[in-house]
């Protein structure tokens, strides 16, 4: 595979063709509408109650969403991104709520992208034992923290059941842009074990435009990763090792929404607990349910 030649023209192409002026919401579904009062609301009144400096987080449970949002909201300086590090437009950043661990309690993620290749880092954060502050999740050594998944890219992530395991399977996608006509493209599960981000690559495919490959044609490579062997393989064995992948487990409809880091930066501190507290709520999936 032309790995270098990918490497090297990404350099020279990163701050040419698409930029990326805001951040969408992630679109593998529409977050459904809640009968319950806004999110405004009931963050509104929350605040008329207690304000997160008087708030004893000890005392708070984060099984319930309005209590976890309170415990990220107060420790907001562990996870929030600098604004002043996205410089250009086709930066950005955003923040979003995943069950990693599966345990009713979501873990934050901030997210950010940087040039048109959209180069992504990811910093996952979990609500401490003793549910007074926020922890980083560390990355296992099979992330590579250099090359990380998107989670602005649509349907990334996807949640699977294994159909034959029973577990649940978070799958990431990551897309590169180089420019110029070449692009790559890999899918990873990521997971949470003993408590580090562990990363799993399953499949990447790449393709080099005739205008920029040496052979002058275009050029396509298929990969499939299989525990520690890596295989090059045809655009039809590649297809179909897809397709009995995706046999093999249920897709759960993973709904979530994320937030634009500069509406973020720029809201009120009850605008900020609404936003949290709407884009907790939203996180969805079959089976899924909060604790009453």
């Amino acid at each position: 595979m032309k790995k270098i030649l990918l490497i090297c023209l990404s350099a020279v192409f990163i701050l040419s063709f698409f930029g990326c002026d805001t951040i969408q919401k992630n679109n593998i579904t529409k977050p459904q509408q809640t009968d319950s009062p806004t999110a405004t609301t009931v963050a509104t009144e929350a605040h008329a109650e207690t304000s997160t400096s008087s708030v004893n987080a000890g005392t708070l449970n984060p099984a319930k969403p309005e209590d976890a949002v309170k415990i990220y909201q107060q420790n907001y300086s562990f996870w929030q991104i600098d604004p002043d590090s996205i410089r250009m437009s086709m930066d950005g950043y955003y923040y979003l709520f995943l069950d990693l661990d599966f345990d009713g309690i979501l873990e934050l993620i901030a997210t950010e992208f940087h040039g048109s290749g959209r180069y992504s880092k990811n910093n996952f954060y979990r609500i401490s034992d003793d549910k007074t502050t926020v922890e980083l999740i560390p990355f296992d050594e099979s992330v590579d923290e250099n090359n990380q998944c998107d989670l602005f890219f649509e349907d990334s992530p996807v949640l699977y059941k294994n159909n034959t395991t029973g577990n649940y399977e978070y799958i990431f996608c990551d897309y590169i842009r180089a420019g110029g006509g070449m692009d790559y493209f890999r899918e990873e599960e990521y997971s949470y074990k003993d408590g580090k981000i562990c990363a799993t690559p399953l499949f990447a495919y790449e393709v080099i435009q005739a205008e920029v490959s040496e052979s002058g044609e275009k050029e396509e490579y298929f990969t499939l990763f299989n525990l520690d062997e890596t295989s090059e393989v045809d655009k039809e064995t590649y297809d179909n090792a897809i397709k009995n992948f995706e046999s093999q487990r249920t897709n759960l409809d993973l709904d979530i929404e994320t937030i634009d880091g500069n509406d973020y930066h720029q809201a009120t501190e009850i605008q900020k607990y609404a936003m949290l507290l709407e884009a907790y709520e939203d996180f969805e999936f079959d089976g899924f349910k909060f604790e009453d």
